[in-house]
């Protein structure tokens, strides 16, 4: 997960065991407790739809644009380490967004000329290693904001990204993932050009594209079965629509049952709280912060049997991170 405040990177380790039981609706918000990573560059984890962090070999590890540029950092009991390997520095400059799918971590690295690395892990050295013949270029469309990646069930690798007042997906076109589509499958147009849009992999063999459409104040989302053409696309779902609904802050989840979670924010820093059901259909959570907020993020916790909302507060100085669970 990633959090954007200030300038530094904070870890919340809030969602313990020990919370509070299960309660019907969501609980007040409840201040997290976190570690600072390093003091990163201005906005380096401040989109909102990217991820940075994961974890692996009892380590969580992480991403993000520091003093030496964007590289890897590893948790070590209150403390992050940057990697020393070789290639734990990717690049000057730019935002990060990665897939780690057990066996490969796959690193988008979103800028005017974006870049997909690709990495095994070695569990003996406790490294990253580059994969020979990355990184490599991937289509980004002028006008954009951000971009997040995907890996569906058939292995192929996925972008989503608005782009020339559009919602584009890009999709890799070999099974080594170094070449790509360069013209993109469009899933809506007439977007403004400060809309985003998010990509998930769900229910097995489904991945789901879900959007900002300020112009149309709503939120919408579209499906590709993994067995069907990369071209073929389910029509639009209308997520949430409505006078001032529809900001560009995105952030999805999914769960075992094939359900989807999307967090939103609206013209007036409220968040809203979606979930789609296994057969479709949309309910939606209004106002789930209480309050001026902003950037949410939505985890479930299956084992636990809750969502969790987290959101920085707008109306304290300095900016706390709250969450609500239900």
């Amino acid at each position: 997960m990633k959090y954007a405040i200030g300038m530094t990177l904070v870890f919340a380790s809030a969602l313990s065991a020990q919370a509070a039981r299960p309660v019907a609706g969501l609980k007040p918000p409840t201040a997290t407790v976190g570690s600072v990573i390093c003091s990163t560059r201005r906005a380096s984890t401040g989109e909102k739809p990217q991820s940075k962090i994961w974890y692996a070999d009892g380590s969580y590890w992480c991403i993000v644009r520091g003093p030496n540029g964007v590289a890897f950092y590893e948790k070590n009991d209150s403390s992050w380490v940057q990697g020393k390997f070789n290639g734990a520095i990717l690049q000057s400059s730019g935002t990060a967004d990665v897939k780690w799918n057990g066996t490969t971590l796959f690193v988008l690295m979103y800028s005017s000329t974006s870049k997909l690395y690709e990495y095994t892990y070695n569990a003996t050295q406790r490294i990253w290693v580059p994969a020979m013949g990355f990184p490599v270029a991937v289509p980004t469309p002028s006008g954009s904001e951000t971009m997040v990646l995907e890996q569906d069930s058939r292995g192929r690798l996925w972008t989503a990204v608005e782009g020339q007042n559009s919602i584009n997906v890009y999709y890799s076109t070999s099974e080594d993932h170094r070449t790509w589509i360069q013209t993109p499958v469009v899933l809506q147009t007439g977007v403004d050009s400060d809309d985003i849009c998010s990509i998930v992999a769900f229910a097995g063999n489904r991945i789901g594209v879900f959007w900002s459409d300020q112009k149309r104040d709503e939120f919408g989302f579209r499906i590709h079965d993994d067995s069907d053409a990369p071209t073929a696309w389910s029509l639009k779902e209308v997520v949430y629509a409505g006078s001032g609904h529809a900001d560009d802050h995105i952030d999805l989840a999914f769960d075992s049952m094939g359900r989807v979670y999307a967090i939103t924010k609206d013209d007036f820093d409220r968040m809203a709280l979606h979930r789609r059901g296994v057969n479709g259909g949309w309910t939606t959570k209004t106002n789930v912060s209480g309050g001026d907020s902003t950037r949410g993020i939505v985890m479930v916790a299956e084992q636990d049997s809750r969502v969790y909302v987290l959101y920085t507060c707008w109306d304290k100085s300095p900016n706390p991170i709250h969450y609500r669970m239900a």
